[in-house]
């Protein structure tokens, strides 16, 4: 066996490996699912129940039934988790043996597509495009690695240095595939869209950014906390409803500043991707 199929039947056994780690924690997934139904709808039951009796045990017991219900989340969270991690591992490896075979339908498109001209020698060579060399070695999850991996195998004048240093740099991440797989999977974990430079760049070179006043926030986390200690005052029969006049104060300080709140979320929820990826 050459080393072609022994990399090819390595993969294919991976592939499948993985797939059954995959049924398995769906498995687990659904059972969760369950428990997560049960233990609310004993929690809120519980709760009612025991407020008939007294307010402060069916108070103790609401949070009780919170905590054991929040962690319960928790660690379907973790297990959803792991179910994406290992559904987007499979995926790169299924890309991988798709370019060992050099089947298209199974290799992705370039994160930034480049179609040569019909009379050009990149067209000829097949150098970029919808088959190409460019797309079969395309692995980057930036539309500018995209776009200098197809411009260092386009070049018609190469520089002996640089292709040396590419070459020395090639042969060193051959040997860590682990390395590799690590750091695609990581950057696609993060979001699904590819990282664009650009977008950055243009925000940073904006002339004016939207602000908040700072002290938007500390009166913001007063305001809940004295709502939600007079609200528990009030269940326990210690004070009267003042709850709901702080909470009414709270409603005109936060209409008064949504605007603001809004356009710098906007920004930070365009950014927020791209910057996670550094």
């Amino acid at each position: 066996m050459n080393s072609y199929e022994s990399r090819l039947n390595h993969l294919l056994s991976l592939s499948g490996k993985i797939n059954e780690r995959i049924d398995y924690l769906l498995l687990k997934s659904n059972k969760y699912s369950f428990r997560r139904l049960w233990i609310f709808l004993a929690g809120l039951i519980l709760t009612i129940i025991v407020l008939n009796f007294n307010s402060a045990a069916g108070l103790i017991a609401g949070i009780i039934s919170l905590l054991v219900f929040a962690l319960t989340v928790h660690y379907h969270n973790r297990l959803l988790h792991s179910v994406k991690k290992f559904s987007f591992f499979k995926k790169l490896q299924d890309e991988n043996i798709a370019r060992m075979k050099v089947d298209w339908s199974g290799i992705p498109e370039n994160v930034k597509n480049i179609n040569p001209d019909e009379s050009s020698t990149f067209k000829d060579l097949d150098l970029t495009g919808n088959k190409s060399l460019h797309r079969l070695l395309d692995t980057s999850v930036s539309t500018e690695g995209s776009s200098m991996l197809a411009k260092l195998i386009s070049q018609f004048s190469p520089d002996v240095k640089i292709i040396n240093r590419n070459q020395k740099i090639v042969r060193e991440l051959s040997l860590k595939k682990r390395f590799r797989d690590k750091l695609i999977l990581k950057a696609r974990l993060i979001s699904l869209k590819p990282l664009n430079g650009s977008d950055i760049l243009n925000w940073l070179k904006k002339a004016e950014h939207s602000t908040v006043p700072d002290f938007l926030i500390p009166v913001s986390y007063i305001f809940i906390f004295t709502f939600v200690t007079l609200f528990i005052l009030y269940n326990l029969g210690i004070m009267g409803n003042i709850w709901f006049a702080v909470f009414l104060m709270y409603l005109i300080f936060y209409g008064k500043y949504q605007k603001q709140v809004s356009s710098v979320f906007e920004e930070s929820s365009l950014l927020s991707d791209q910057i996670r990826k550094f």
